[in-house]
């Protein structure tokens, strides 16, 4: 599959996302993905799950996740949930062991500035390679804007 054809699989999701369409996103079938977009297609799911208020159903489903993305998406469940000791506690393991993950700078950052910690949540996302929406997460926790989801 040509890469650009790999992205645009994802585009209706990404974008029903970032509108706040999240309905739409639960209804997309992400099924017929290609594996290499599998994980980025369960991250936009499970933070729209998050956003429509069923955290604890995301925190159950990504328990025992070995993907450093969906381990972000647990943590951030879990602070969104009111478990914020083990949300940073695991946010802070993540950011030791997989600080170049796209999913940990966005997820972990917002977990660190909810936390009072923006200085680390700065530091976490000029990590990224490229990634817009790191690229962007400053400018939102700035303006006020509600992160992660």
């Amino acid at each position: 599959m040509p890469p650009l054809t790999s992205h645009l699989e994802l585009l209706n999701l990404h974008n029903a996302f970032h509108q706040g369409q999240y309905s739409a996103v639960l209804k997309q079938n992400t099924s017929t993905l290609s594996s290499e977009n599998t994980i980025a297609a369960k991250v936009f799911v499970y933070r729209a799950r998050i956003a429509s208020g069923q955290a604890e159903d995301v925190i159950k489903e990504t328990g025992s996740a070995a993907e450093p993305d969906l381990q972000a998406v647990k943590a951030f469940a879990e602070y969104t949930a009111g478990n914020t000791s083990s949300a940073v506690t695991a946010i802070d393991g993540l950011v030791g062991s997989a600080s170049d993950n796209g999913t940990v700078q966005v997820l972990g950052a917002t977990v660190l500035h909810m936390d009072g910690r923006s200085d680390e949540a700065l530091s976490l996302l000029s990590k990224h390679q490229g990634n817009l929406e790191a690229y962007a997460t400053p400018t939102r926790m700035l303006s006020g804007v509600q992160l992660g989801v």
